[in-house]
């Protein structure tokens, strides 16, 4: 009777292991669907796209023509970070959707984020909105959108104060992102 016991234990666990190994699995699929989608839109920026992926997964797209007219210093890249994508549910269908921030840097100096909203539409991640923001994506549950906004421009000098800072929820109505209550 031991044996029975000790049979189902092990067959109950090795079930909820594969059960997360599934979720895991599909949500690296997911957000590597997202960064197809986010890739080609930065791609599209570009007469040539050049793609370069970092040992830490960091995907750089810039131009692969070199530009002797523009001085050197100045040139328009944008970088993707794995880690800020996140997956959810943003919009009104029961299928998993994306937020992907991806920076845009001229020279040395980073410009505004862009924010790109990805929704799964007929079993294809589309780009739904780009929002130009300095905003930091915090978490997405329950289709409300908690993000990190700065309350001081770039170049002021008290940017990154704690104080300076403020969090906001939102939620993807009709295409907008509005701010909940």
């Amino acid at each position: 009777m031991k044996k029975y016991y000790f049979l189902l234990f092990l067959i109950s666990i090795f079930t909820s292991c594969n059960n997360e190994k599934t979720r895991v699995s599909s949500e690296k699929i997911l957000k590597d669907e997202a960064i197809d989608v986010a890739v080609k839109y930065a791609s599209s920026k570009f007469n040539q796209a050049r793609q370069t992926v970092e040992k830490n997964g960091t995907i750089i797209i810039q131009e692969s023509r070199e530009n002797f007219v523009a001085l050197s210093g100045e040139e328009f890249k944008y970088i993707l970070d794995p880690a800020n994508i996140t997956i959810g549910l943003i919009d009104d269908d029961n299928n998993p959707d994306a937020i992907v921030s991806i920076s845009p840097v001229k020279g040395q100096y980073f410009e505004v984020p862009e924010i790109l909203i990805i929704t799964r539409t007929e079993g294809n991640y589309i780009i739904n909105r780009v929002l130009e923001s300095d905003m930091k994506i915090l978490q997405l549950k329950g289709r409300e959108i908690t993000a990190e906004i700065t309350t001081k421009s770039r170049n002021s000098p008290l940017r990154d104060c704690s104080k300076c800072k403020e969090i906001v929820k939102y939620m993807f109505k009709n295409g907008d992102l509005v701010k909940s209550e």
